[in-house]
């Protein structure tokens, strides 16, 4: 987020691998649909991660341990997913 509106700035921003640069004020429910349209975009890119015998999506699924899925709770999944 960037409360400066320069070109030259943005463009730094870009060149340096940032991939979206909103100003502020920005309302939330703006903030949900840029995830959502970038969460539609990345759909059936990637199986997950995988860490040893733990995969973990980012997707909304649970993650799955050695195959089979390890239901978790809605925050606790979220938590696991920014990790």
């Amino acid at each position: 987020m960037n409360d400066t509106k320069s070109l030259d700035e943005t463009l730094e921003l870009f060149a340096a691998g940032v991939d979206d640069v909103v100003r502020k004020s920005i309302h939330v429910r703006e903030i949900l649909a840029r995830i959502q349209a970038i969460r539609g975009r990345a759909k059936g890119v990637s199986a997950g991660s995988v860490i040893g015998e733990l995969r973990v999506f980012s997707d909304g699924r649970d993650p799955e341990v050695a195959g089979e899925v390890l239901p978790l709770p809605r925050r606790e999944r979220r938590i696991l997913e920014y990790w």
